[in-house]
């Protein structure tokens, strides 16, 4: 058998055009080779309420891909229509004989996979990685403490040492394998953080509880890219941004505009750049020597129980009053 595993793929209109990309670098992808069963490792959505376009174009790649190929689903946290760990998405909406949803802790006993979704409770998760039999794999969508993002270490309860099984995860948009724990990454940037990143699908191939993992490159295929230039490194770049078969958004970094140069910049932008997307960002006024370390000896704002009263108060939210309270008590406890 062949498995092919893909994981947050983000499906959203975030402009005209974008969530076709994405759907395009999916089906080339899955075209590269035959594959008998699909793996999402959860957020299909970027937002989690989608919009009806997204459902129905969503629908159709999966349509698309099932005519051929098994696919499971777990769902991940952008799926989810709340917070609440209930287990409530639209990606139940998808479940057919070929496609299967994993709203909750589950397993496939014949292929020796376990499927751990998104989970708030990051507790929960460890005990359910403490319950999975030792010689399945391991498929979730979460983080761990030691992972490195963009913007630095995840964090959370997790812990290296909470994994005994071979893992696979979603969540995380990086790929990495540490201690036996694969994070696979997004198979296309999904900002401009991930500007210009190496992207990656993996693959499961073998029997039953016998399985070997490779992973390959996303070259080739299209999709939605993210890159930024500072201003003067745009036209040397020129040939790269253009690249048509990429549906690529540009971010430029300048240090100031004034006067004409505002109208030169856009006109020389759009004329130069073929891309879907141009947006203009400033340089940081000051560099990191220059912003103040100075803490206050003492408090300079404090919130009072009136504020929170009258918050509490206010409220939408469908928790408590009482259940408000006890929540801020136990953040008070924690220092």
């Amino acid at each position: 058998m062949k498995v092919l595993m893909i994981t947050d793929i983000h499906f959203g209109e975030v402009i005209p055009g974008y969530v076709d990309a994405q759907v395009e670098c999916l089906k080339n992808i899955y075209n590269s080779d035959n594959f008998d069963h699909v793996l999402i490792l959860g957020d299909v959505f970027i937002k989690r309420s989608p919009k009806p376009n997204v459902l129905l174009k969503t629908q159709k790649f999966l349509e698309y891909i099932s005519k051929k190929s098994d696919v499971t689903i777990i769902k991940g946290n952008h799926d989810a229509e709340t917070k609440a760990d209930d287990g409530v998405t639209a990606l139940s909406l998808f479940k057919t004989s070929k496609v299967r949803i994993f709203e909750h802790i589950g397993a496939d006993n014949e292929m020796g996979w376990f499927f751990i979704p998104h989970y708030e409770n990051e507790d929960f998760i460890k005990k359910s990685l403490e319950s999975c039999p030792r010689h399945y794999l391991v498929f979730g969508h979460f983080g761990y403490d030691d992972y490195m993002s963009h913007s630095g270490r995840y964090g959370g309860a997790i812990s290296l040492n909470d994994f005994h099984n071979r893992t696979f995860l979603g969540h995380l948009h990086s790929n990495i394998t540490k201690n036996g724990v694969t994070v696979l990454g997004t198979q296309y940037t999904t900002s401009y953080r991930e500007n210009d990143k190496v992207s990656w699908y993996g693959i499961l191939e073998g029997e039953p509880y016998n399985w070997t993992y490779t992973q390959k490159k996303v070259e080739g295929f299209g999709g939605p890219r993210h890159l930024t230039y500072a201003i003067e490194d745009v036209y040397p770049n020129i040939d790269k941004i253009n690249d048509p078969s990429y549906f690529t958004l540009l971010r430029v970094w300048i240090d100031s505009l004034s006067g004409d140069n505002t109208v030169s910049l856009q006109d020389d932008l759009l004329k130069c750049c073929d891309v879907e997307q141009i947006d203009v960002q400033y340089n940081p006024v000051f560099t990191d020597d220059e912003i103040s370390n100075f803490t206050p000896s003492g408090e300079v704002f404090s919130i009072t129980d009136d504020m929170i009263d009258s918050y509490i108060e206010q409220t939408t939210t469908t928790l408590s009053k009482q259940d408000l309270l006890e929540g801020l008590q136990i953040l008070k406890n924690a220092d």
